[in-house]
């Protein structure tokens, strides 16, 4: 079979297994897509679309959680979207946003040793200077402040 109908019948099938997974449903939900994908991810793992798909889920998770204060949660979406795949960029930005939103989280409330801590973090889990260039200027603006 010549790889052009080969590519044919593997993206008919790809397709078939979505339309098996999600009844032909949109996901609104962050978790139940994750979990669908992550399903499908664990079943074909060669498959470039579920790994993709289950990194946006892991990160829309992660943003779900953050805006509803949990942050150790969202921590842990992120990790396993690091795990993943560490060179994805929408998991980098969200790991800088979340060590962002957290410092700025603990600024808010005068909590200005948490602020410092959480950007030191970031930044020593952060890969890149561009990756810390705004932790580093949160942590320098705080030590200010402190002073």
């Amino acid at each position: 079979m010549p790889d052009s109908e080969y590519e044919i019948r593997e993206k008919i099938t790809i397709k078939r297994l979505i339309a098996f997974i999600f009844h032909d449903e949109a996901i609104s939900n962050p978790y139940e897509g994750l979990a669908m994908f992550k399903k499908a991810y664990y079943f074909a793992p060669h498959v470039e679309l579920f790994k993709n798909n289950t990194l946006i889920y892991m990160n829309n998770a992660a943003l779900d959680s953050m805006e509803k204060g949990n942050y150790d949660k969202a921590i842990n979406y992120i990790l396993e979207a690091v795990h993943l795949d560490p060179t994805y960029d929408v998991t980098i930005q969200s790991k800088r946003y979340y060590y962002n939103k957290r410092g700025n989280t603990y600024l808010n409330k005068k909590d200005y040793p948490s602020a410092i801590k959480i950007y030191k973090e970031g930044i020593n889990a952060m890969n890149t200077d561009a990756d810390t260039e705004t932790l580093r200027n949160n942590l320098n603006v705080h030590i200010i402040i402190m002073l």
